[in-house]
């Protein structure tokens, strides 16, 4: 079984004012370099990072630069970012497509406190049960990120538009997939200020 990556990292921040991404944890590392760092230390084949600008950002650039194996990185440059979610994840699935991913698994670049413990369960899940469309984490029964999209539903999610993520999908009754329930401070993520002072204070606890 052969399994991508997708860091979504192509947002604005609007709510947020300014590149959330880049925001500084306690170690020293930034939101997005934390979610990438879990992704490079669990079983993913390669982890595709999809941005808006040409440039790939710092937080990537040291990244890439400290890794003994860079090449399990790619950065892909999504030109549509402005239209919405389901046009980055259009990007990212078509790069998995490229690289003959038999999954996508994808990853929020502001949700610090998914380890590779948690990615990696979603990849054993998926190789016992390989008839399903997706695995997800759930979080009260309701399917969040991180999820692992099968190639199954990769023609569908080139039809998503504007801001429609994979749930438009994966909430059908058109497919069929597991849920595993995981600790609801996984599914923390950055949208405001407030948002990443509350994510802190949780790392300084010890969660």
């Amino acid at each position: 079984m052969n399994a991508a990556g997708l860091v979504l990292a192509a947002g604005r921040s609007s709510r947020m004012g300014c590149d959330k991404l880049a925001l500084p944890l306690a170690d020293g590392s930034s939101l997005a370099a934390r979610v990438l760092q879990a992704a490079l230390a669990s079983r993913l084949d390669a982890i595709l990072v999809v941005g808006r600008t040409k440039q790939p950002p710092l937080w990537l650039q040291r990244a890439h630069d400290a890794q003994t194996a860079p090449e399990r990185i790619r950065y892909i440059v999504c030109p549509d970012a402005d239209k919405g979610l389901a046009h980055s994840l259009r990007c990212g699935i078509r790069a998995a497509e490229a690289v003959r991913s038999d999954a996508a698994l994808i990853l929020l670049g502001d949700q610090p406190f998914v380890k590779s413990e948690h990615i990696n369960t979603l990849l054993e899940r998926f190789a016992s049960n390989r008839q399903a469309d997706y695995i997800a984490a759930s979080d009260q029964g309701k399917a969040k990120p991180p999820i692992l999209l099968a190639r199954s539903l990769f023609d569908r999610l080139q039809s998503l538009e504007g801001d429609q993520g994979a749930g438009a999908l994966i909430n059908s009754s058109m497919v069929q997939g597991v849920r595993i329930s995981m600790p609801s401070h996984v599914f923390l993520d950055a949208d405001t200020l407030e948002d990443f002072d509350f994510i802190s204070k949780k790392e300084a606890e010890g969660t």
